[in-house]
């Protein structure tokens, strides 16, 4: 459903370039969100996932212990992409 989605949001974007350049105007509205830091967030989203379910695999048998393994690598995950956005915005 969310490439389906993704499709149809560029499409959209596609058209209304298009329509933008054939209508000659100058500045086209810039988009909110960078596509460069979606993909490294769905990137270390499922880097964490990989990696719980890969230390979930390892410490057989399931058990409440592999809830928090999974909770911790997502959580580390996501500090990882909030320090990248740290360090990326300090850049600027």
């Amino acid at each position: 459903m969310l490439v389906l989605l993704e499709v149809i949001k560029r499409l959209f974007d596609y058209q209304l370039k298009r329509r933008a350049l054939e209508l000659g105007v100058s500045e086209i509205p810039a988009r909110e969100t960078d596509e460069a830091l979606t993909s490294i967030k769905w990137f270390s989203i499922w880097l964490g996932l990989g990696l719980g379910f890969t230390l979930i695999h390892f410490t057989l048998p399931l058990g409440i212990h592999s809830l928090a393994i999974l909770a911790f690598c997502l959580a580390a995950s996501f500090l990882g992409y909030f320090f990248f956005l740290k360090q990326s915005s300090s850049k600027k």
